[in-house]
């Protein structure tokens, strides 16, 4: 990590899971709390905060069920099979379909007003840009409805 002059103030090395093996501070004030993607590391509990989840580094994998349930794998604690190469495409699912229960609307609702735009949707693979689209466009129909003062559901 460098300061904003561009002067090395902190650097680590990490395992293939992404549990920090050693840092070394170049400053005292220097901290970095940044570990594999979207993860945020607890010094109280030693365990990386991913928006969804607590990943655990030195077991590899989550502490608690994936929310997205089996259509992420069998494993539910799974992180990834490759934490080098593999991203986490079902992060904006995750909060899509929270959107939709928050507001009661059935994801096959055409209420939702997201355009699937294939005769068979189950048969066609959605990458993360699609998912991204689907929880933009589902905040946006959020922020609607709180303009509008339409209350959450639950």
């Amino acid at each position: 990590m460098t300061d904003k002059d561009g002067n090395l103030v902190w650097f680590g090395n990490y395992t293939g899971w992404g549990r920090l093996k050693e840092e070394t501070r170049v400053t005292d004030s220097a901290y970095q709390p940044f570990r594999l993607q979207n993860q945020y590391a607890d010094r109280e509990t030693g365990v990386h905060y991913n928006f969804f989840s607590y990943y655990d580094p030195d077991a590899g994998r989550f502490v608690n069920q994936d929310p997205i349930g089996v259509e992420g794998g069998f494993n539910f604690y799974r992180f990834t099979p490759n934490a080098q190469e593999w991203v986490d495409v079902w992060e904006p699912v995750i909060e899509s379909r929270q959107i939709l229960r928050d507001y009661n609307i059935d994801i096959n609702d055409p209420a939702n007003g997201i355009a699937v735009g294939h005769s068979r949707p189950h048969n066609e693979m959605h990458n993360r840009k699609f998912h991204e689209k689907v929880r933009d466009r589902l905040k946006n129909v959020v922020e609607t409805m709180k303009n509008r003062d339409v209350e959450k559901s639950n």
